[in-house]
Protein backbone atom coordinates (compact mmCIF):
# COMPACT_ATOMS: atom_id res chain seq x y z
CA UNK A 1 0.00 0.00 0.00
CA UNK A 2 1.23 3.32 -0.99
CA UNK A 3 -1.12 6.14 0.03
CA UNK A 4 0.31 9.30 -0.65
CA UNK A 5 1.08 7.95 -4.35
CA UNK A 6 -2.70 5.87 -4.65
CA UNK A 7 -3.36 9.97 -3.68
CA UNK A 8 -1.43 11.65 -6.14
CA UNK A 9 -3.03 9.34 -9.40
CA UNK A 10 -6.05 9.44 -8.24
CA UNK A 11 -5.77 13.37 -7.78
CA UNK A 12 -3.17 14.49 -10.84
CA UNK A 13 -3.89 11.72 -13.03
CA UNK A 14 -7.59 11.68 -12.86
CA UNK A 15 -9.10 14.18 -11.18
CA UNK A 16 -6.86 16.96 -12.86
CA UNK A 17 -7.36 15.53 -16.31
CA UNK A 18 -11.19 15.49 -16.51
CA UNK A 19 -11.26 19.00 -14.72
CA UNK A 20 -9.04 20.29 -17.48
CA UNK A 21 -10.65 18.40 -20.17
CA UNK A 22 -13.97 19.87 -19.39
CA UNK A 23 -12.70 23.55 -18.64
CA UNK A 24 -11.33 22.99 -22.86
CA UNK A 25 -14.26 21.54 -24.25
CA UNK A 26 -16.49 24.43 -22.69
CA UNK A 27 -14.13 27.06 -24.23
CA UNK A 28 -13.81 25.11 -27.73
CA UNK A 29 -18.01 25.30 -27.41
CA UNK A 30 -18.30 28.46 -26.94
CA UNK A 31 -15.88 29.79 -29.25
CA UNK A 32 -17.77 27.94 -32.12
CA UNK A 33 -20.73 29.49 -31.28
CA UNK A 34 -18.76 33.11 -31.22
CA UNK A 35 -17.48 32.24 -34.66
CA UNK A 36 -20.72 30.45 -36.38
CA UNK A 37 -21.27 33.10 -38.84
CA UNK A 38 -17.92 32.83 -40.46
CA UNK A 39 -17.69 29.11 -40.13
CA UNK A 40 -20.91 29.00 -41.78
CA UNK A 41 -20.07 30.97 -44.52
CA UNK A 42 -16.88 28.91 -45.18
CA UNK A 43 -18.81 25.63 -45.80
CA UNK A 44 -17.67 24.29 -42.68
CA UNK A 45 -20.67 24.08 -40.72
CA UNK A 46 -21.00 20.29 -41.28
CA UNK A 47 -17.64 19.98 -39.42
CA UNK A 48 -18.18 22.37 -36.61
CA UNK A 49 -21.60 21.76 -36.67
CA UNK A 50 -20.83 18.12 -35.30
CA UNK A 51 -18.07 19.31 -32.82
CA UNK A 52 -20.53 21.53 -30.72
CA UNK A 53 -22.93 18.19 -29.57
CA UNK A 54 -19.32 16.05 -29.23
CA UNK A 55 -17.18 18.47 -27.01
CA UNK A 56 -20.77 19.59 -25.40
CA UNK A 57 -21.72 15.62 -24.54
CA UNK A 58 -17.98 15.29 -23.56
CA UNK A 59 -17.94 17.78 -20.66
CA UNK A 60 -21.40 17.04 -19.39
CA UNK A 61 -20.46 12.49 -19.43
CA UNK A 62 -17.52 13.88 -17.50
CA UNK A 63 -18.70 16.23 -15.32
CA UNK A 64 -21.26 13.90 -14.08
CA UNK A 65 -18.02 11.14 -13.60
CA UNK A 66 -16.61 13.92 -11.33
CA UNK A 67 -19.31 12.67 -8.67
CA UNK A 68 -19.33 8.79 -9.58
CA UNK A 69 -19.71 7.23 -6.17
CA UNK A 70 -17.05 4.42 -5.59
CA UNK A 71 -17.39 1.60 -7.26
CA UNK A 72 -14.62 -1.55 -6.01
CA UNK A 73 -15.35 -3.35 -9.20
CA UNK A 74 -14.97 -0.48 -11.72
CA UNK A 75 -12.74 2.23 -9.93
CA UNK A 76 -13.04 5.57 -10.69
CA UNK A 77 -11.11 8.49 -10.28
CA UNK A 78 -13.95 10.82 -8.78
CA UNK A 79 -14.26 12.68 -5.94
CA UNK A 80 -16.29 10.22 -4.00
CA UNK A 81 -13.43 7.66 -4.80
CA UNK A 82 -10.89 9.81 -3.53
CA UNK A 83 -12.66 10.96 -0.20
CA UNK A 84 -13.42 7.20 0.85
CA UNK A 85 -9.00 6.52 -0.27
CA UNK A 86 -8.43 9.69 2.46
CA UNK A 87 -10.78 8.29 5.16
CA UNK A 88 -9.08 4.68 4.95
CA UNK A 89 -5.90 6.38 5.12
CA UNK A 90 -5.73 9.42 6.58
CA UNK A 91 -3.08 7.99 9.13
CA UNK A 92 -0.33 7.65 6.63
CA UNK A 93 -1.20 11.09 4.63
CA UNK A 94 0.94 14.02 5.68
CA UNK A 95 -0.26 17.72 5.43
CA UNK A 96 1.96 19.04 3.20
CA UNK A 97 0.72 22.79 3.84
CA UNK A 98 -0.98 22.92 6.99
CA UNK A 99 -2.11 26.58 6.82
CA UNK A 100 -4.15 26.10 3.81
CA UNK A 101 -5.92 23.11 4.62
CA UNK A 102 -6.96 25.12 8.46
CA UNK A 103 -7.98 28.34 6.03
CA UNK A 104 -10.12 26.40 3.61
CA UNK A 105 -11.44 24.26 7.08
CA UNK A 106 -11.95 28.29 8.43
CA UNK A 107 -13.99 28.81 5.57
CA UNK A 108 -16.15 25.71 6.14
CA UNK A 109 -16.99 27.68 9.29
CA UNK A 110 -14.31 26.14 11.59
CA UNK A 111 -12.30 28.12 14.78
CA UNK A 112 -8.66 28.59 14.14
CA UNK A 113 -7.88 27.37 17.60
CA UNK A 114 -9.62 24.12 17.51
CA UNK A 115 -6.92 22.99 15.47
CA UNK A 116 -4.12 23.81 17.82
CA UNK A 117 -2.03 20.27 19.00
CA UNK A 118 -4.43 18.30 16.73
CA UNK A 119 -2.57 15.68 14.95
CA UNK A 120 -2.76 15.94 10.86
CA UNK A 121 -5.01 12.79 10.85
CA UNK A 122 -8.09 14.10 12.34
CA UNK A 123 -7.68 17.57 10.54
CA UNK A 124 -7.46 15.14 7.48
CA UNK A 125 -10.70 13.31 8.21
CA UNK A 126 -12.32 16.56 9.12
CA UNK A 127 -11.54 17.69 5.18
CA UNK A 128 -12.91 14.39 4.22
CA UNK A 129 -15.87 14.92 6.44
CA UNK A 130 -16.72 18.76 4.72
CA UNK A 131 -16.41 17.92 1.26
CA UNK A 132 -18.22 14.63 1.55
CA UNK A 133 -21.16 16.43 2.95
CA UNK A 134 -21.05 19.10 0.57
CA UNK A 135 -21.16 17.03 -2.22
CA UNK A 136 -24.08 17.19 -4.23
CA UNK A 137 -27.21 14.12 -4.12
CA UNK A 138 -28.49 13.24 -7.51
CA UNK A 139 -31.06 11.53 -5.42
CA UNK A 140 -32.23 14.88 -3.75
CA UNK A 141 -31.97 17.72 -6.74
CA UNK A 142 -33.83 20.11 -4.43
CA UNK A 143 -31.30 19.79 -1.78
CA UNK A 144 -29.36 22.31 -3.24
CA UNK A 145 -28.11 23.54 -6.79
CA UNK A 146 -24.96 21.56 -6.62
CA UNK A 147 -27.62 17.89 -6.42
CA UNK A 148 -29.63 20.46 -9.17
CA UNK A 149 -27.28 20.30 -11.52
CA UNK A 150 -26.32 16.86 -11.00
CA UNK A 151 -29.36 16.03 -11.74
CA UNK A 152 -29.98 17.91 -14.52
CA UNK A 153 -26.63 16.93 -16.77
CA UNK A 154 -27.33 13.20 -16.16
CA UNK A 155 -31.04 13.80 -17.58
CA UNK A 156 -28.97 15.19 -20.75
CA UNK A 157 -26.27 13.08 -20.93
CA UNK A 158 -27.37 9.73 -22.97
CA UNK A 159 -30.08 12.45 -25.07
CA UNK A 160 -30.13 12.00 -28.84
CA UNK A 161 -27.92 14.07 -30.20
CA UNK A 162 -29.38 15.98 -33.94
CA UNK A 163 -27.52 16.33 -36.60
CA UNK A 164 -26.74 19.67 -37.85
CA UNK A 165 -25.31 20.98 -41.24
CA UNK A 166 -24.91 24.66 -39.46
CA UNK A 167 -23.21 25.75 -36.73
CA UNK A 168 -25.65 27.20 -34.02
CA UNK A 169 -25.33 30.31 -32.06
CA UNK A 170 -27.98 29.23 -29.68
CA UNK A 171 -27.28 25.20 -29.85
CA UNK A 172 -29.94 22.87 -27.63
CA UNK A 173 -26.85 21.95 -25.68
CA UNK A 174 -26.07 25.74 -24.28
CA UNK A 175 -28.24 25.00 -21.45
CA UNK A 176 -25.73 22.89 -19.78
CA UNK A 177 -23.02 25.30 -19.39
CA UNK A 178 -23.85 26.76 -15.97
CA UNK A 179 -24.45 23.49 -14.60
CA UNK A 180 -21.04 22.14 -15.40
CA UNK A 181 -19.49 25.31 -14.72
CA UNK A 182 -21.15 24.70 -11.24
CA UNK A 183 -19.45 20.98 -10.66
CA UNK A 184 -16.50 22.07 -12.17
CA UNK A 185 -15.77 25.20 -9.74
CA UNK A 186 -16.28 22.24 -6.78
CA UNK A 187 -14.20 20.01 -8.02
CA UNK A 188 -11.34 22.91 -8.34
CA UNK A 189 -11.63 23.94 -5.03
CA UNK A 190 -11.26 20.35 -4.15
CA UNK A 191 -8.62 19.99 -6.18
CA UNK A 192 -7.04 22.82 -5.14
CA UNK A 193 -6.91 21.87 -1.36
CA UNK A 194 -5.89 18.39 -1.63
CA UNK A 195 -3.26 19.30 -4.15
CA UNK A 196 -1.47 21.89 -1.95
CA UNK A 197 -2.50 20.72 1.05
CA UNK A 198 -0.93 16.75 0.90
CA UNK A 199 0.31 16.85 -2.44
CA UNK A 200 2.54 19.70 -2.84
CA UNK A 201 1.23 20.46 -6.17
CA UNK A 202 -0.23 24.28 -6.00
CA UNK A 203 -3.30 24.37 -9.02
CA UNK A 204 -4.61 27.72 -8.50
CA UNK A 205 -1.97 30.70 -9.17
CA UNK A 206 -3.69 33.34 -7.33
CA UNK A 207 -7.06 34.08 -5.81
CA UNK A 208 -8.92 33.51 -8.80
CA UNK A 209 -7.18 32.01 -11.34
CA UNK A 210 -5.62 28.40 -11.45
CA UNK A 211 -3.84 26.24 -14.13
CA UNK A 212 -7.02 24.81 -15.48
CA UNK A 213 -8.47 28.21 -16.93
CA UNK A 214 -4.80 28.85 -18.42
CA UNK A 215 -4.78 25.47 -20.12
CA UNK A 216 -7.91 26.03 -21.40
CA UNK A 217 -6.92 29.90 -22.59
CA UNK A 218 -3.90 28.38 -24.40
CA UNK A 219 -6.01 25.99 -25.97
CA UNK A 220 -8.44 28.55 -27.11
CA UNK A 221 -5.71 30.90 -28.67
CA UNK A 222 -5.05 27.53 -30.91
CA UNK A 223 -8.19 27.11 -32.00
CA UNK A 224 -8.58 31.12 -32.92
CA UNK A 225 -5.06 30.64 -34.46
CA UNK A 226 -6.43 28.16 -36.80
CA UNK A 227 -9.67 29.68 -37.21
CA UNK A 228 -7.66 32.98 -38.42
CA UNK A 229 -5.50 30.38 -40.89
CA UNK A 230 -8.70 29.43 -42.48
CA UNK A 231 -10.25 32.68 -43.24
CA UNK A 232 -13.03 32.90 -40.34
Amino acid sequence: MDPVNDLKRLVSEGLVEDIRQIEESLVLQQQIRNSAEGINRADLGPLFGRFQPVLARYAVIASVRLFDPPDDQYPSRSIPTILNHMRFTADYLNIVHRESIIERLISFGHERQQFEGIPDQWITQLVRKEFHDHLPLRADPDSGELSDALDALHSLKDKPIAHSEEVQIDDEWKNCDQPIRLLCDYAIDFAVTVGKGYLNQDYRLDGSTSIFRLDADRTLEMMKMLMGKIGI
